[in-house]
């Protein structure tokens, strides 16, 4: 392997996976100003492929947010990201609905647009689990969130042709971001003047 000296380095990847680039004796140096920052969120995606257009069945905007009953504040973020660690039951989170037909997306391909699904998750929602109880947990989360989809567009279930799940583990797979934190670190309030 070659070694490269440089005065700046700029990285796109998270911390974590550049400190394992560094020499062993510089790495707890390099993580230092990041130890106490909190991750951010990360998410699970519901994405589909319909029959017919997401306006055939209803759906009137871009993007719809469906907030169940149980949520009644900020405070119940935290509860629904953790969910997904069982299966599915009378309370789902919330969730932005997204229908790219809405707008002009530009994504190549025949047939309807997609539509999307997207809700809070937590990476430990899914590890640990062998394959076959991962992908069995992720179907049946999938199946929640269609019927959810289809309580608020009757007809939304009959329509889907393909849906697939993307959940806190493929997030973290995929983008290598530690425990799937999408959006790097977690955002802080500004300090209080005075």
């Amino acid at each position: 392997s070659d070694t490269v000296r440089a005065p700046i380095v700029l990285a796109g990847c998270a911390p974590d996976h550049l400190a394992t680039m560094l020499p062993e004796d510089r790495r707890a140096a390099f993580l230092e100003p990041y130890a106490h920052r909190d991750r951010s969120l990360t998410l699970m995606m519901a994405s589909f492929l319909l029959d017919r257009p997401g306006t055939e069945l209803g759906i009137t905007a871009y993007s719809t947010v469906l907030i169940p009953g149980w949520m009644t504040g900020l405070k119940d973020l935290r509860p629904a990201a953790a969910l997904a660690a069982d299966a599915p039951g009378a309370r789902m989170p919330g969730m932005t609905v997204v229908d790219y037909g809405q707008i002009d997306a530009g994504l190549p391909g025949q047939g309807p647009a997609p539509v999307s699904a997207t809700m809070l998750d937590r990476l430990d929602n899914w590890q640990g689990r062998p394959e076959a109880e991962y992908r069995a947990h992720k179907e049946r989360w999938l199946a929640a969130i269609v019927a959810t989809l289809d309580a608020e567009w009757p007809r939304f279930a009959g329509a889907v042709r393909f849906a697939d799940l993307a959940t806190a583990r493929t997030m973290a797979h995929y983008l290598g971001t530690p425990d799937g934190a999408l959006y790097g670190f977690a955002p802080r309030p500004p300090p209080r003047p005075g």
